[in-house]
C-alpha cells in the first residue's frame, strides 16, 4: 500500500521544507505534522488534486509551528531543560570542559523518556531566558560586557552570534537560522556558553555565586 510519503510531489514539498523522511520513521512524521496541515486544509493521506506551490507552503508553516513547539518545553521538560542549563553552567563557570560536554552532550533530539528534555528544548529555553535578561532594563547594565568563556570551544562562534541577537531580544526568533549557520550541536554549546557567560557577569554585578544566580533565574524564575 502506497502512503503519502510515496507520493514525489510531497516527498519533494518535505524535503524543500526541511523535512528529512527517513525509513521507520514515517509514522512520527505523519503524527506531528498532520495536524498542523489539517489546520491548512491539507490532507497528506488524499494528495491528489494539491499543486506543488501549496503544499509547499503549507509544509512550510507546519515545521516553523512544529519548531515552535519544540522550543517552547512545558512542566517538567521546562524545568528538566533549566536543570542540564544550570548544570552545565556550574561545569563552564568551575573550567571544568569534560564535564560541561558531558552534560550538553547527553541531551538527545528526540528522548524516549517524555520528562527528558531535548535538545530543542534546551535551545529553546536557552533563547527565551537570553532575550528576557538582555531587553530586561534592570538587567542592563549588569549585561553590557559579557565575556564568552571557551569551555565549549566548538561552540563559540555560535555563542558569540546568539549574545548578538539576545541584546535584539531576537535570539529564539533566530533558532532555525542558527541551526542552518552553526548546526544543532554547536548551537547547543552556543546557546549554554552564552547563558553561562551572561550568569557570570549577573554574579560579578551581584557578588553572588553564579549557581546562586542561575537558580534564582533559571529555575524560580
Amino acid at each position: 500500500m502506497r502512503g503519502p510519503f510515496d507520493d514525489p510531489e510531497v516527498a519533494r514539498a518535505m524535503a524543500e521544507a526541511g523535512v528529512v523522511h527517513t525509513p521507520g520513521m514515517a509514522d512520527q512524521l505523519m503524527r506531528e505534522l498532520a495536524p498542523l496541515l489539517a489546520a491548512d486544509g491539507i490532507d497528506l493521506n488524499n494528495p491528489e488534486g494539491l499543486d506543488l506551490e501549496t503544499l509547499q507552503a503549507a509544509l512550510d508553516r507546519a515545521v516553523e509551528r512544529r519548531n515552535l513547539e519544540l522550543s517552547t518545553p512545558t512542566g517538567v521538560r521546562r524545568g528538566a531543560a533549566c536543570v542540564v542549563l544550570l548544570m552545565a553552567v556550574g561545569a563552564i563557570s568551575d573550567g571544568e570542559q569534560l564535564l560541561a560536554e558531558s552534560l550538553v552532550w547527553a541531551v538527545r533530539p528526540e528522548p524516549s523518556d517524555p520528562d527528558e528534555p531535548s535538545v530543542a528544548n534546551v535551545i529553546g529555553v536557552a533563547m527565551g531566558k537570553l532575550d528576557e535578561w538582555f531587553t530586561d532594563p534592570e538587567l542592563e547594565r549588569a549585561l553590557i560586557e559579557v565575556r564568552v568563556p571557551e569551555t565549549l570551544p566548538g561552540g563559540v562562534r555560535a555563542a558569540v552570534d546568539i549574545l548578538v541577537l539576545a541584546r535584539k531580544g531576537r535570539a529564539f526568533a533566530s533558532i532555525d537560522a542558527l541551526i542552518s549557520r552553526h548546526r544543532g550541536l554547536k548551537v547547543i554549546e552556543g546557546a549554554t556558553l552564552a547563558i553561562a557567560a551572561a550568569l557570570m557577569a549577573l554574579a560579578t554585578s551581584a557578588h553572588e555565586t553564579v549557581t546562586k544566580v542561575g537558580v534564582r533565574l533559571l529555575i524560580d524564575s
